[in-house]
């Protein structure tokens, strides 16, 4: 589950370098938090979105997997998709919102 430091960095830069957006590693998983709220995982450089009410525009964009054994099924995202997803942020913030 490692993420090379890189990707961590592509990740937050696609995302706007917001102050809103952060993210916190833990044992080669790191979580991405928008207005401090857990909203997403980065496994093995690839960003994992819960599948909600919230995340429902990535329906028809992305493919679902799971981040480790045991979670909830996530929309997965790979570095060239982020950039075809300009709403990403918006998304995350709504995910935060509803928790």
């Amino acid at each position: 589950m490692n993420n090379s430091k890189d990707t961590l960095a592509y990740f937050i830069k696609k995302l706007g370098n917001s102050t809103r957006i952060s993210t916190r590693t833990e044992q080669g998983e790191c979580t991405l938090y928008a207005d401090g709220k857990p909203v997403a995982l980065i496994c093995d450089d690839l960003l994992y979105i819960p599948v909600c009410g919230a995340s429902m525009p990535l329906e028809n964009i992305c493919d679902k997997g799971f981040p480790y054994l045991g979670a909830k099924q996530h929309y997965v995202i790979n570095e060239e998709q982020l950039a075809l997803i300009p709403t990403l942020p918006k998304i995350l913030f709504a995910i935060a919102q509803s928790l």
